[in-house]
């Protein structure tokens, strides 16, 4: 990396601001894709909001200071964690602040540039990278999905994937919910107590990734599969996820399939396998709330379509049962009411006989 005192711009517009991401994007091409980026600019935002919020704890803290590194981080991908921190003092002689606050920096605007939460502290967490001094920023990344590939559990190799097997099913049968997220680490991750799938949403990023070689540590293969993935939760041409995409104002669905095909064979997938095939998994399983009620075409539910319909029949009969109860207590109590005026009236009656009435002084009086 070049060193020497380098000055900032004066301000950065949000194009700008792509542009030192892919630096070969063209201004017709973001112009005519501008609503896709939305959600990464706002993230983008978020970011620098925080910055905003504890300005005491980094050493850069505008707009135009990130810029400015972002366009020197693709050089930084090979030297160590503590060459960067070296070379960020070099290349931005007006900083004075301590390592720490240069740290946090540098953590931010790799997360700008990946979309990847990374960590200098050494604070552990799911889907928290933690990047140590003496290791390259490329090692970190390569590693960790190296490690995500390697712990994937056995499965058959001719597994199929259900083709109805989408966000939009998951949380309509079985109760999920989806939880967008900024950091490509965290893609496909599952609350199983709270039912949630966690779901990476900045599909621009990938694709312009894959398109414009060398602009990303990712690997290829990566960022790929996380396609695959996303293609087969949110399908192309199909209504109901294009509908569940716009309730949660996600715009990538107008980037179709990205020239992949949806894949439906678990073994295409090498480093999102586990979390995949947790998602069928999950839609095997009985549906639940109001989608009981209706049979599966496979059968799968039926004991639980079965259990519910016997209930809801014998709640029927009961309900039934104590109707024509309440029923038979109000005839008797009519009947009772008439047979007892009936016998008033015969009492009256005897009681008109004077030699009865001497006979009834208890009842004639």
């Amino acid at each position: 990396m070049a060193t020497g005192c380098s000055t900032y711009p004066k301000s950065v517009t949000n194009q700008e601001f792509i542009h030192s991401l892919w630096p070969a994007l063209t201004d017709s091409e973001f112009g005519g894709m501008k609503r896709h980026y939305s959600r990464l600019l706002e993230y983008f935002d978020y970011e620098f909001a925080t910055i905003a919020e504890n300005k005491d704890l980094f050493a850069l803290q505008s707009r135009e200071e990130f810029f400015f590194l972002l366009k020197e981080l693709n050089q930084l991908g090979s030297v160590s964690r503590a060459q960067a921190v070296k070379a960020v003092y070099q290349k931005l002689p007006k900083i004075r602040q301590s390592e720490d606050k240069v740290l946090r920096s540098l953590d931010t605007a790799v997360r700008l540039w990946l979309t990847i939460d990374i960590t200098s502290s050494g604070i552990r967490r799911p889907g928290l990278l933690v990047w140590t001094d003496e290791q390259t920023l490329q090692d970190l990344v390569v590693s960790h999905f190296n490690e995500l590939a390697n712990s994937q559990a056995p499965f058959t190799p001719d597994e199929r994937i259900p083709p109805d097997l989408t966000a939009d099913s998951l949380v309509k049968n079985y109760g999920f919910t989806v939880s967008w997220t900024n950091n490509l680490a965290d893609h496909l991750s599952i609350d199983w107590k709270y039912k949630i799938i966690t779901v990476y949403e900045h599909k621009v990023h990938l694709q312009n990734s894959i398109r414009f070689r060398g602009s990303s540590l990712v690997p290829v293969e990566v960022l790929g599969e996380v396609i695959d993935t996303l293609n087969l939760l949110f399908p192309f041409q199909d209504d109901s996820t294009k509908r569940f995409l716009s309730k949660y104002k996600k715009p990538f669905y107008g980037l179709g399939l990205c020239n992949r095909p949806r894949k439906l064979e678990l073994s295409e997938y090498r480093y999102w396998r586990g979390r995949v095939a947790d998602l069928v998994y999950i839609s095997k399983g009985p549906p639940v709330g109001l989608q009981q009620l209706r049979l599966e075409g496979d059968g799968r539910n039926l004991l639980q379509f079965a259990t519910f319909w016997v209930a809801t029949a014998v709640g029927i009969l009961g309900l039934v049962g104590i109707g024509v109860g309440v029923v038979a207590i109000v005839y008797s109590a009519k009947q009772y009411d008439i047979a007892a005026k009936q016998y008033a009236l015969s009492i009256a009656q005897a009681c008109l006989d004077p030699s009865l009435k001497r006979q009834l002084p208890q009842f004639c009086s």
